[in-house]
């Protein structure tokens, strides 16, 4: 599972967004996915609007104001006022960005991500009336609260109730989706699949959510249904999603994806090599050749045919392992295969290792790993 807080690469990011915002003390900023520019943007003056959307912002020397998705938002800096400073937020956000910076050790981490939820803290404690920067900072404690709950998943009910109060806070902020998000997220790695996909489900009900952010929770949702066994659930969902989708909306191949393997939890097998080459050439995207290459393996191993599995398989590992979860069912088949077939211990070995990897925390095909049950030594 990704980690909480921003992606590692994005850390460098934020810490530049903090630099620049030194000599904007006067003015709010924003950095987001540009999809037009098809890269990141930073944008300076002030928001003058704030909903589950996202922010709506008057640039500085700009006339029309510029809308910014929730889900592309990446990091806010909100001008303070109430007697503190741009230094003031700087200096209470450091740790944090520092624990999630890529240079920054494991067993660093944990610590700073802890001083800095107290530092976020004590400034929160000096906010007066700055309604929207204590907004912000509660978010950031919240989402520091679900990282560390990472690494010591004794804490994951205290970060689940945080983030479930923001929400009730603040039901309509760009940070709602966000908030909710990461509950489920913490939610499903703590076992709670239920909660989990009601949370995802809460996301569709938001007042004025965009499309794009409503079918990533589904899609998410979908996920969790199938690895739950909750097949008839699933495929309403995939039903749904298939009707609001435009047509040429490219993730229509994904909804075929999730169809694929429905169809396959339910055995209907007729002609489904055919419809996993189908599904496969219908998108350039990696999760989605995934997981048909996926299918079409399990598909030939309940054929018997387990050199042809074996390929699909390492085609995975080696093209499309760009999403976790795809890539770890991969490497698990491959742990099998290449000892019961290629005869090829080390590579089986090198195949249960990878997926020790972190990447995979809370993967059920790494908890397999992990049990050693039904692996060869």
């Amino acid at each position: 599972m990704n980690r909480f807080i921003f992606p590692r690469a994005a850390a460098g990011v934020l810490f530049c967004l903090f630099v620049s915002c030194m000599a904007l003390q006067a003015q709010d900023s924003v950095k987001y996915n540009d999809r037009a520019k098809k890269g990141i943007s930073e944008v300076n003056g002030a928001i003058i609007g704030d909903s589950v959307k996202g922010l709506v912002f008057k640039k500085t020397g700009v006339k029309e104001p510029l809308e910014i998705p929730a889900i592309d938002i990446i990091s806010v800096f909100y001008n303070p006022s109430s007697g503190i400073t741009s230094i003031d937020v700087k200096s209470a956000l450091g740790n944090e960005v520092k624990a999630m910076l890529p240079s920054t050790k494991q067993e660093d981490k944990l610590k700073l991500l802890e001083s800095g939820e107290k530092d976020i803290n004590a400034l929160i404690a000096k906010i007066g009336g700055d309604k929207r920067l204590k907004n912000y900072l509660s978010f950031r404690v919240a989402k520091i609260k679900a990282e560390i709950a990472l690494d010591k998943p004794e804490t994951a009910k205290d970060a689940i109730k945080s983030l479930a109060n923001f929400r009730l806070d603040n039901p309509n902020s760009w940070m709602t989706f966000h908030a909710i998000k990461t509950q489920a997220e913490l939610l499903e790695r703590s076992g709670k699949t239920d909660e989990a996909v009601l949370a995802y489900a809460s996301i569709a009900r938001l007042p004025g959510v965009p499309t794009e952010a409503r079918a990533d929770a589904d899609f998410l949702a979908i996920r969790l249904m199938v690895r739950a066994g909750q097949i008839a659930n699933a495929d309403a969902k995939i039903k749904e999603l298939d009707a609001y989708i435009s047509p040429n909306d490219s993730r229509k191949a994904q909804v075929g994806a999730f169809k694929l393997e429905s169809d396959f939890l339910q055995k209907k097998l007729d002609n489904f090599d055919k419809a996993a080459r189908e599904v496969f050439n219908s998108s350039d995207e990696p999760a989605v050749r995934g997981k048909a290459l996926n299918l079409l393996g399990e598909y030939l191993l309940g054929k018997g045919n387990v050199e042809g599995a074996f390929w699909n398989f390492l085609k995975v590992d080696t093209l499309y392992n760009q999403d976790a979860g795809e890539h770890a069912r991969a490497l698990y088949n491959l742990s099998l295969l290449f000892d019961s077939v290629k005869k090829d211990p080390i590579r089986a070995r090198q195949s249960r290792e990878k997926l020790l990897d972190p990447a995979f925390d809370g993967n059920e095909f790494q908890k397999k790993v992990k049990t050693a049950v039904d692996l060869p030594k």
